[in-house]
C-alpha cells in the first residue's frame, strides 16, 4: 500500500519496484505478520525497512504523508483505503498460505453459542469460492 500519487504509478507492482521501495515496518503481535516477514527472509527478497513503528495503527498516516510503503493483508488494506487516499498494489509474488484453524474443546461441540461463532470465523477466514461449512 502506498500513497494515492506515489511515484512508483499505476499498474502491477513488479519485483524491481518492489525491491527499490522503502517501508514501513508496523509492529503487531500477530503471527501471521512475522510468518510473512520469514517467508520473505527464507525467499531471499529484501525490502528497505525505513522506519519502525511500535503499533500498525500508526502506518497509513505515515504512507499517506510519505513515499514509504506498507505491507497490509488485502482486507486491512481495503478498510484503511475507504476514503480513497492509498493505491493498493498485490505483491509482486506469491507468498505461501496460511492456514487458519479453529479449536474448541469437545465439551462445547454442541454448544449452540460455540457453533455460531465458529461458523462465523470459519466464514470470515475462508478462501472465497470455497465452502466454509467445510472448515467445521
Amino acid at each position: 500500500m502506498v500513497r494515492r500519487g506515489h511515484p512508483v504509478g499505476g499498474g502491477a507492482l513488479t519485483e524491481a519496484q518492489f525491491s527499490t521501495l522503502r517501508y514501513v515496518h508496523a509492529g503487531t503481535s500477530a503471527p501471521g505478520h512475522h510468518m510473512i516477514d520469514q517467508w520473505l527472509s527464507d525467499a531471499g527478497i529484501r525490502r528497505q525497512v525505513a522506519l519502525r513503528l511500535g503499533h500498525f495503527t500508526v502506518a497509513p498516516e505515515v504512507v499517506r504523508n510519505t513515499d514509504l510503503a506498507v505491507i497490509f493483508p488485502e482486507f486491512l488494506s481495503r478498510r484503511f483505503n475507504k476514503a480513497g487516499e492509498f493505491q493498493l498494489m498485490s505483491l509482486p509474488f506469491d507468498p505461501p498460505p496460511i492456514e487458519v484453524k479453529v479449536h474448541t474443546h469437545p465439551r462445547f461441540n454442541n454448544d449452540l453459542g460455540v457453533k455460531w461463532l465458529r461458523s462465523l470465523i470459519v466464514a470470515v477466514f475462508a478462501p472465497e469460492g470455497t465452502s466454509a461449512a467445510s472448515g467445521l
